[in-house]
């Protein structure tokens, strides 16, 4: 039995010396670094840079950090366009496929009127509203002309 025992305490101590041996990495040399700051990758990609941000000197000073607005001002940038209408989804799916029928809207003018409210006359000016002409939206089977 008291060879048990030692056997369980070195499994016990070996698995505890494997478990933390993987908290001594270094933390920061694992990524390696690139030449450019974030700044500067920003200014190239979005076609601001000039001269200096496409060399990458790896030098970090404050100087090169600074994001200054003024270079900005009035400059308009290529955004590159989501294209919505080339993914397929469930609603662009189902839109696609049942198409939703005409249901007109009518619009209906309100004569001034009086309205009885609580035992009391109570003046409604006129208004105009609209409604549509069918209760619900009616759908077109998939392939149906209409």
């Amino acid at each position: 039995m008291n060879k048990a025992i030692k056997i369980s305490s070195l499994l016990i101590s070996l698995t505890s010396i494997v478990g933390l041996s993987g908290c001594t990495t270094p933390g920061k040399n694992m990524l390696p670094h690139g030449d450019m700051t974030m700044a500067q990758i920003y200014r190239v990609q979005t076609g601001l840079a000039g001269p200096s941000d496409t060399q990458g000197d790896g030098d970090n000073t404050s100087s090169n950090n600074q994001f200054d607005v003024s270079s900005y001002q009035g400059k308009t940038t290529h955004v590159i366009p989501v294209n919505d209408q080339y993914t397929d989804d469930a609603q662009n799916q189902i839109n696609s496929e049942f198409k939703v029928l005409p249901n007109p809207n009518i619009a209906a003018y309100i004569f001034p009127h009086m309205s009885h409210y609580s035992g009391t006359n109570v003046p409604v000016p006129g208004y105009t509203t609209t409604f549509f002409l069918y209760e619900k939206n009616h759908y077109a089977m998939p392939g149906e002309e209409y």
